[in-house]
């Protein structure tokens, strides 16, 4: 795959804003599978990220063709700190601790009374589960819902039928 091929899937807007500064800065030829995961991802942002399309609509932001309007970009969006009050901290923990035990003790209680199936599902996703939901509640907490809900949602479903399929 391709960086020309991969930059069709961003918004129009993004393409032509900042597409000759991308296929400088990823270059020509092959990319490995992480790069091209890692472009997509990116791919599915500008799409829902109500910030990107603000940025590729931006004139004040000027683009010369060589990668420095898209890091002055990305590291202002990306390079701030990450911080969380007490109380978000106490809030996520919870629900990580919570939410395992919680999967826990329902998975022993289905191996208990003889559903081994359900309960290998419920156990395989003891730890994941409650990990997505912390991560919505803190790392993405500042996104648009549609951010939360298509890497929540995502990373649930794939989850889910994971298990499932294991368990069968």
């Amino acid at each position: 795959m391709t960086a020309d091929r991969l930059l069709q899937l961003y918004p129009r807007a993004w393409r032509e804003r900042y597409g000759s500064e991308f296929l400088d800065l990823v270059g020509p030829g092959d990319l490995r599978v992480k790069q091209v995961l890692d472009i997509s991802m990116g791919a599915v942002d500008a799409w829902l990220s109500a910030d990107v399309r603000r940025m590729a609509d931006d004139d004040s932001i000027s683009t010369n063709h060589r990668g420095e309007a898209m890091l002055a970009a990305l590291k202002s969006s990306c390079g701030t700190k990450f911080t969380m009050t007490p109380w978000e901290t106490f809030i996520g923990t919870s629900l990580m601790l919570g939410g395992t035990l919680a999967m826990v003790a329902a998975g022993f209680g289905l191996k208990k009374a003889g559903y081994a199936g359900p309960s290998e599902f419920i156990m395989n996703l003891s730890f994941l589960i409650p990990m997505v939901l912390w991560s919505h509640y803190t790392y993405l907490r500042k996104q648009s819902w549609r951010v939360q809900a298509a890497i929540t949602g995502g990373s649930l479903f794939i989850l889910v039928a994971i298990g499932y399929l294991n368990a069968r």
